[in-house]
């Protein structure tokens, strides 16, 4: 999957390993980008500003109805006009944890269901949280938060529970990932 510009504006693309077999999969005047498969394949989320602020869509890998997921737009029910910067798949479930950024509070962090778009929100109000990366087992996510004006690495519990900072840098640490052991 890719973010091409090759029919004028950035859309979600699919091809095969050695270049062939390119599928277009989006079609709007609004650019589509960072594109990622579901682990099971079929799906593709992306990020679009094509109804306003950048927010996380999902398309069925193999082409189709274009869903969006997040629930920026003020229009909608829950929408609070943030924008989606970043997202991660849940390693085994059709589960998205998402960072949405309302300047100037700063970003929060949501999980959405594929299968029921029930979105839930991690973060407390006034938290700065970001960059969030699931565990391999999908019991914890990683991201990194700015608190008194560093960005620090933090872990909580994928209910939103048992927050911990692990890092306690005089610098800025971010982008966490995980590896498999």
């Amino acid at each position: 999957a890719l973010a091409s510009s090759r029919a004028g504006q950035l859309d979600v693309w699919v091809m095969q390993a050695d270049g062939s077999a390119a599928k277009r999969l989006t079609r709007h005047s609004g650019d589509s980008i960072k594109p990622r498969w579901s682990p099971s394949g079929r799906f593709i989320a992306f990020i679009s500003g094509r109804d306003g602020p950048d927010e996380l869509y999902v398309v069925p890998a193999d082409g189709g109805e274009v869903r969006k997921l997040s629930a920026a737009s003020r229009s909608r029910p829950g929408g609070d006009g943030a924008a989606v910067s970043r997202f991660a798949w849940h390693p085994t479930e059709d589960r998205i944890v998402y960072s949405a950024r309302r300047p100037p509070e700063g970003a929060q962090l949501y999980v959405v269901d594929l299968s029921t778009g029930v979105i839930r929100r991690l973060s407390r109000e006034g938290q700065d949280d970001r960059e969030p990366s699931w565990s391999p087992s999908g019991e914890y996510i990683a991201f990194s938060a700015v608190e008194a004006g560093a960005s620090e690495i933090f872990i909580m519990r994928a209910d939103g529970r048992r927050r911990s900072r692990l890092t306690h840098t005089n610098g800025q640490a971010w982008l966490p990932t995980w590896t498999s052991a």
